[in-house]
């Protein structure tokens, strides 16, 4: 399970400039919601969707609901440092995807890459649920964050390293 220390620093995908990323990639887009907001509402995956049907009219809306409200539950109780309901995290990640014109699976993906890590769900129950392209991407994102993680321990020996850096 993610601890309450998952929230990443400036480097990363949290905090930028003293606003998390999700909040500033909401307002970039005009999109209205605070990152403190009940993300258990089922609108808060709307404004992704609507963006990704500015690149991909024909995006398959209904798979990125399921793919959300599975992750919101797998993750519910978890929570960031700041505080915020963990499941903003990957969110955050799903919204910059969109940026990418990343297509309908890439964007499950991006909402579901944590729970098989930090969740207790199998890769199995991931392919059953939506498929095994979306399976192997959500693999393929915990692989490369063990790997980034093994290197960065075999870079600095003796440096203490807690957890891959997503």
């Amino acid at each position: 399970m993610k601890s309450t220390n998952a929230e990443q620093t400036s480097e990363g995908l949290g905090r930028v400039r003293g606003k998390t990323l999700l909040t500033r990639v909401l307002t970039q887009y005009g999109m209205r919601a605070r990152a403190t907001m009940a993300v258990s509402d089922g609108d808060v995956i709307e404004p992704l969707i609507e963006k990704a049907r500015v690149y991909h009219p024909e995006v398959d809306a209904d798979l990125l609901r399921r793919a959300y409200a599975y992750a919101a539950e797998k993750h519910e109780g978890q929570t960031r440092r700041s505080g915020e309901p963990y499941i903003t995290h990957p969110l955050a990640v799903a919204t910059i995807l969109t940026e990418l014109e990343m297509d309908d699976s890439t964007l499950a993906a991006g909402l579901l890459h944590d729970v098989v890590e930090d969740c207790g769900v199998s890769r199995e129950q991931i392919a059953q649920e939506f498929g095994e392209e979306i399976a192997d991407l959500v693999d393929g994102v915990t692989k490369l964050k063990l790997a980034d993680f093994e290197a960065r321990n075999e870079a600095e020996p003796g440096a203490r390293v807690d957890a891959p850096p997503i």
